[in-house]
């Protein structure tokens, strides 16, 4: 546990030095927005069109078109009027910003689920039926600042299946089917 945790202070602290005053000019443009739009219906339509479009059957059409339906969620997130002007203790303010961070996850998932080309586990394409073992790896995704996603990959790691240990037959290649 102790190593895990002087392993985290030293990776986070050097992949990730947030600056304040993003933060800052991200919440201060909150409460400048104006509009009509509404926090919970924007959750709510984000929260259909994931489970319509993008759950375990998907295919690239479906995906693309959710991609093109969270970029409007996006625009129309700017909408959104906050009543409240207060920062402390603001929960209007706290839900916008996770409305943010749900668009931001949500445009992750399908830009990995669109890179996948193959079906897999809890991911089918039903445009990529068949596993391709080649594919055996993780799939990360980086936002940048500008919003654009970065692909990249991490092998996964077979040393308890190829070490042929006791239950190694549980890590190896196990076709799924549904």
């Amino acid at each position: 546990g102790r190593r895990v945790l002087n392993y985290l202070k030293d990776e986070v602290k050097a992949h990730h030095d947030p600056d304040p005053l993003i933060f800052r000019s991200k919440f201060e443009g909150y409460l400048d927005n104006s509009g009509s739009e509404s926090i919970g219906i924007l959750r709510s339509e984000l929260r259909t069109l994931m489970t319509d479009k993008v759950s375990v059957f998907r295919t690239e059409e479906s995906i693309s078109e959710a991609i093109e339906v969270i970029h409007e969620i996006q625009e129309r997130a700017g909408r959104v009027s906050i009543a409240n002007r207060l920062l402390p203790m603001n929960q209007e303010l706290l839900q916008r910003w996770e409305l943010d961070n749900l668009l931001l996850v949500a445009t992750s998932i399908c830009h990995a689920a669109l890179y996948r080309k193959e079906s897999r586990g809890a991911h089918f394409r039903d445009d990529y039926p068949s596993r391709l073992d080649e594919f055996n790896h993780h799939t990360l995704v980086a936002v940048d600042h500008g919003g654009e996603c970065h692909i990249s990959q991490r092998q996964v790691d077979m040393s308890l299946f190829e070490a042929g240990g006791e239950h190694n037959e549980k890590f190896g290649f196990i076709e799924r089917s549904y």
